[in-house]
């Protein structure tokens, strides 16, 4: 059977006037922090996204022929959408999926984008305002951040307890992404095959993409 192609990823950015910074990035390790003046993409990308706009301004989201609009959405992963945020100045968080929240967001309803609000997106707007402005740098980006990203979980459904045998896949993985399901799979107690569909029942991701996301 022939694997399905992931649609190519486009991305447009909001110009700025020469000498301003375009973009501001910081990464956490298990988490990306990116912050821009506006940008319009098309993604299906393995991470977890909180996206919101620090002008209050409504982003658009287009996912599975719905659309949502809204000052800050959250995207589950592996959603196929087109973000329509072009001159909205926005701050994006990407969880990777080790990050001890990044399962929360795959109980998001189809299709697969929502629309956040109240205090957590409030807070949010004053992150990405204070990060792009450049007056919050550092281990302040990194504590406001969990803070946030922790503040949002908590109004999402929980999900269960993860299968400790996955844990153990991704921390083999983590040390070696090339290593050979064959030979991991043993190491668990189960086949290749069991091993496989486990990993993805846990974790809502495929193995492979496991690999390739950490190996990036």
């Amino acid at each position: 059977m022939a694997k399905a192609e992931l649609p190519p990823t486009r991305s447009v950015l909001t110009s700025m006037p020469s000498g301003q910074p375009q973009a501001r990035v910081r990464l956490l390790g298990d988490a990306i922090v990116f912050a821009c003046p506006g940008m319009r993409n098309t993604t299906q990308r393995h991470a977890a996204t909180l996206l919101c706009s620090t002008d209050g301004q409504a982003l658009q989201a287009r996912c599975q022929g719905h659309t949502v609009q809204a000052p800050a959405l959250l995207i589950a992963p592996m959603a196929c959408k087109t973000v329509d945020a072009l001159d909205r100045p926005l701050l994006l968080i990407d969880l990777e999926p080790g990050h001890p929240h990044y399962r929360h967001f795959q109980a998001l309803a189809a299709p697969g984008v929502q629309a956040l609000q109240g205090a957590p997106c409030a807070a949010l707007q004053d992150l990405g305002r204070a990060f792009a402005a450049g007056r919050l740098q550092g281990q302040a980006v990194d504590a406001q951040v969990r803070e946030a990203v922790a503040a949002v979980a908590r109004q999402l459904p929980q999900p269960a307890p993860l299968d400790p045998r996955v844990r153990k896949l991704m921390c083999l993985l983590d040390e070696d992404p090339g290593a050979e399901l064959e030979r991991l799979a043993p190491l668990l107690g189960l086949s290749a095959h069991h091993a496989s569909r486990l990993f993805h029942q846990g974790l809502g991701l495929p193995l492979r993409r496991y690999a390739l996301s950490i190996k990036i």
